[in-house]
């Protein structure tokens, strides 16, 4: 009877394994499935004659175009293509959309996408093991970095900070739930990504220093976006959003302006049931204290809509730029000639 019993358990407990391993891989399939036939990919030999002409290793029969993607990838397997946002050319710097392409080749050269599939199914058979999937993780963000050093090698201070901008116009458009697929990551991984790229200049103050900028720029922009803004709900059950009111500008500090100083703060606050704002803190500032106070100033004018329960640690970055240093045509499309 014993016997019998312990051959229930361990039918039962195999069935549920093969069950829920079945359910896994055919979710996987149908995703990318899905996913690779929403690209509706198109070519354009124009551009890509273009690219293929200044960003060396790139061939005009793996590169595609798409409506539905906002960043590079590569995608597919075995017919692989490097696949480019169609309005690649307004929404990306000339040099931002080589470096990232740079990136995006050598995932296509190393095969990343059979080996992340590789990978996703050992995960898979053991689903149960939450060891598994924290070092699937763990080799996806390996991956991202390994290559960001490839990539940045034998480049410039300028260059690795165009790269890192252009990391952080990514991640609010990052799809880490293509499995297989390479993305761009979280905010976790892109602070390790921006990170490292910071060491790699360990040897230029200059360098550090911008890149500590795009660090603040993440936290402050992408981040932000990021966050869920449904603070509470209402009696009906419906989610209720911060919606602003008023909004008072913050006054420019006259001696900053005067000696041409720019910069950023990043604030955090809570807003009361009636729409106040309260509980402000500066969480960063660049530079430090200057336009701590007027940033903070202005915030607690602000106002937003009434709601039920408030809200919480919201976030906001306020951006000091003077009106003489934004230029006045920001949308001709500007050529570098080198000497």
């Amino acid at each position: 009877l014993g016997q019998g019993h312990n051959s229930n358990v361990m039918f039962g407990l195999n069935a549920v394994y093969w069950g829920v391993l079945s359910l896994l891989v055919g979710v996987v399939i149908t995703y990318h499935r899905q996913f690779y036939a929403s690209l509706r990919l198109t070519s354009n030999p124009q551009a890509t004659q273009n690219l293929c002409m200044v960003i060396p290793g790139l061939t005009a029969s793996k590169v595609m175009f798409s409506d539905n993607v906002s960043s590079p990838l590569v995608a597919g397997f075995f017919n692989k293509k490097l696949v480019l946002p169609t309005d690649h050319q307004t929404r990306f710097e000339h040099d931002a959309l080589r470096l990232v392409i740079e990136h995006e080749l050598v995932h296509l050269k190393r095969n990343d996408n059979i080996v992340n599939m590789f990978a996703l199914m050992i995960t898979l058979v053991n689903w149960f093991n939450p060891l598994a999937w924290m070092a699937y993780g763990s080799f996806r963000r390996l991956q991202e970095l390994s290559i960001d050093e490839r990539v940045l090698a034998q480049k410039s201070k300028q260059q690795k900070l165009i790269y890192s901008k252009a990391i952080v116009a990514c991640v609010a458009n990052s799809r880490p739930q293509m499995l297989a697929y390479s993305h761009y990551g979280d905010k976790s991984m892109m602070l390790q990504r921006l990170k490292q790229i910071q060491l790699l200049g360990h040897k230029s103050k200059a360098t550090k220093a911008a890149v500590l900028g795009v660090l603040l720029a993440l936290v402050g922009t992408a981040a932000i976006a990021q966050q869920p803004l449904v603070a509470g709900a209402t009696k009906s059950g419906a989610a209720e959003n911060a919606r602003p009111v008023i909004r008072i500008e913050p006054t420019y500090p006259k001696e900053a302006a005067a000696n041409g100083v720019t910069g950023s703060v990043v604030l955090k606050f809570d807003i009361t049931v009636d729409g106040k704002t309260s509980n402000i803190n500066v969480i960063s500032s660049k530079p430090e204290v200057i336009f701590d106070e007027a940033a903070a100033e202005a915030l607690s004018k602000w106002e937003y809509t009434r709601s039920t329960k408030g809200f919480k640690d919201m976030l906001v970055q306020l951006d000091f730029v003077l009106a003489s240093q934004q230029g006045h045509y920001q949308h001709v499309e500007q050529i570098k000639v080198k000497g």
